[in-house]
């Protein structure tokens, strides 16, 4: 008899830190339900087990190189959970798009671990969780930091410190929408990366704009805690022209950037590693969010996709 186990999981942003946060700032990063990946296990009887994805469909031994850390991760698992020897079809489903910093290898590996532990029947810590995702980081991504996964597997905003252990946000904004545009230009994280560190290396000024992202950064649980949609725009812009002075936002970026405001948003900013990916743009309610959303695709964006602030549970 088959079985069949299935697993889901979300994109996420980066909303404050992205850079800074490699140099010992908080950043503060927001799973995205709107944006979901789905992973589905069935036992097959084949001789061979199968997986079908965007990527690759075909036998799981013929699994090119980039998609090693689903691989090791999937077998890793099965070994872990001891599951009968027998073969499998893995069917994973994403509209997460790939290199635009929205965390798509990590919430794969997230949904990939739900679909094994609900085939097994088991039950699956949040912590374990993360260790286990983990497994294809490592694989795909060298030194993750954690922050990706234990975001895609969240229910709230995550508050986070490199080497330390990640929080929740308190969030009350219950009519401010979110807004994410794909500005259409794969994110070169490595390059941007690189580029700040040579900075810091450089330019006294550099450490600087770290220090006062982190300032921003600090600020935002406040706006979060007292549905203070208009200094949290503020401070969103704040961050954005922070991240233009360390040079990893481009032309096309801070188009989308100046529409989203022109449009109504209360703030915009370059979400990621920059030089590429994404724009978030935060708007104070559903209605402006959607014109904000279509004018964006009318200056470049190639997709864009809308997130209510009032669906994130309130944890005790």
């Amino acid at each position: 008899m088959k079985k069949i186990g299935f697993g889901a999981s979300s994109a996420k942003i980066i909303w404050f830190g992205e850079h800074s946060v490699v140099y010992g700032q908080p950043a503060i990063a927001l799973p995205l339900p709107a944006v979901e990946v789905t992973a589905q296990i069935e036992t097959s009887s084949e001789s061979s087990s199968q997986i079908f994805s965007r990527y690759y469909d075909g036998d799981w031994q013929q699994i090119p190189a980039e998609m090693n850390g689903i691989k090791r991760l999937s077998e890793y698992v099965a070994n872990n959970l001891q599951l009968p020897s027998t073969t499998f079809r893995l069917s994973i489903d994403s509209a997460i798009p790939a290199e635009r910093g929205m965390g798509s290898s990590a919430a794969t590996a997230v949904a990939i671990t739900r679909a094994f532990f609900d085939l097994a029947e088991k039950h699956l810590t949040r912590a374990d969780l993360l260790k286990i995702a983990d497994v294809s980081e490592q694989v795909t991504h060298g030194n993750p930091s954690g922050l990706d996964a234990a975001t895609a597997s969240a229910q709230w905003p995550i508050w986070y410190v490199k080497n330390q252990e990640n929080t929740q946000l308190p969030i009350n904004l219950p009519k401010a929408t979110m807004v994410i545009a794909d500005s259409g230009v794969k994110g070169k994280t490595s390059v941007a990366v690189n580029q700040v560190k040579e900075q810091l290396i450089m330019n006294p000024e550099a450490k600087d704009i770290i220090a006062e992202m982190g300032s921003v950064a600090q600020q935002v649980p406040a706006t979060l805690k007292a549905n203070d949609v208009v200094s949290l725009g503020s401070l969103m812009n704040q961050n954005h022209e922070l991240l233009r002075q360390l040079h990893v936002s481009t032309a096309q970026l801070d188009l989308m950037q100046a529409q989203a405001l022109k449009s109504g948003a209360l703030g915009a900013k370059l979400t990621g590693s920059g030089l590429g990916g994404c724009l978030i743009a935060i708007a104070p309610n559903s209605r402006i969010a959607q014109k904000v959303a279509d004018d964006l695709l009318l200056v470049g964006a190639s997709a864009t996709w809308i997130q209510p602030l009032n669906q994130f549970e309130k944890q005790d």
